[in-house]
């Protein structure tokens, strides 16, 4: 438990001095891409509320009262018109404001990596004695080309992941604030269903992260593999028959290529069971949704407008969650 906390202890400290280093050092633009990002959620639940309200009138059947004017909401082409227009206008609206977050996060993650670099190559060609770890130089080719080029890249990527993840943060706050105060005790049971899923979660990318170091523990010797095959291949004229069969009994069913491909393959599925995991708590999310707050609806304790909020509530939930496993 204690290196368990010390490990994230380390890592907070890690990001903080990146943080540090990178957004506040571009905090003007990185502001920007903040407010572009969030005006860009909060105009899907512009019209997510518009959609809300048209519906509850709908229902009520009364006056909407709309640029000065008076609509009855049942009846009305004008209204729907309106609102129907509205809500594209908004959509589109924060469709762009999302792609210049972030299009303008890549451009940013750029200028961070190219400073980075040229940080690195200033500190190389001055007379300012460098920190290194032992056994390292920092006058050493090998370790100046991996900090220029592998370390900078590196350091971007970070940057990106606290730009990007910020405003989904704020909208999945945002949204498990809105499952509680819809309905408590149908949030808590939700969330032990995400506990129990988020378990199989875990377990599943422990498979992943074992068949990643099976491929890094293969790739050098299904390399020499292929290259022993050339070789022969140069020194030999044979049918193809024969040539596909000795392919298919010894490079294939045996041997370092397989275990490469085989652990490669492992990786590819565990992608496509975490998909399975989360469809299926998806449905099952659904089913007792609808089980639940329909009785109440239908036993009048409850109505259609809470059920909508609940669900769109969920969807922005569990699309943020999905954002932060990116």
């Amino acid at each position: 438990m204690n290196k368990f906390i010390e490990t994230i202890r380390q890592y907070s400290a890690t990001l903080k001095l990146i943080a540090a280093d990178s957004v506040w050092r571009f905090k003007k633009q990185s502001i920007f891409i903040l407010l572009a990002g969030f005006l860009g959620t909060s105009f899907q639940l512009l019209t997510i509320g518009l959609a809300i309200y048209y519906a509850h009138a709908l229902e009520k059947g009364g006056i909407v009262k709309l640029l000065g004017y008076e609509f009855q909401a049942r009846t009305s082409i004008v209204l729907l018109f309106l609102l129907g227009t509205g809500v594209f206008l908004f959509l589109l609206l924060s469709a762009w404001l999302i792609y210049f977050s972030k299009t303008k996060t890549i451009a940013l993650m750029r200028k961070y990596e190219e400073f980075c670099a040229k940080r690195i190559f200033s500190l190389f060609g001055s007379s300012i004695k460098v920190w290194t770890p032992p056994n390292q130089s920092f006058i050493d080719d090998r370790t100046i080309s991996r900090l220029v080029r592998i370390d900078s890249r590196n350091n971007s990527r970070a940057m990106g992941i606290l730009l990007v993840t910020v405003v989904p943060a704020i909208t999945l706050l945002v949204s498990v604030c809105t499952l509680f105060y819809t309905n408590i005790s149908l949030t808590c049971l939700m969330i032990v269903f995400f506990g129990i899923a988020s378990f199989f979660q875990y377990k599943i990318n422990i498979v992943g992260v074992r068949n990643s170091t099976r491929m890094d523990n293969y790739v050098r010797g299904s390399a020499l593999e292929y290259n022993q095959i050339i070789q022969r291949q140069k020194g030999i004229s044979i049918p193809l028959s024969k040539n596909e069969s000795w392919f298919e009994k010894e490079i294939f069913s045996s041997g370092k290529i397989k275990q490469y491909i085989d652990a490669y393959a492992g990786r590819l599925k565990v992608l496509e069971t975490s998909h399975l995991v989360s469809n299926i708590l998806f449905a099952i999310t659904i089913f007792v949704l609808l089980l639940i707050m329909g009785s109440r609806i239908i036993f009048k304790a409850d109505n259609w407008s809470s059920l909508i909020v609940y669900l769109i509530a969920l969807r922005f939930l569990l699309v943020n969650l999905r954002q932060f496993r990116k």
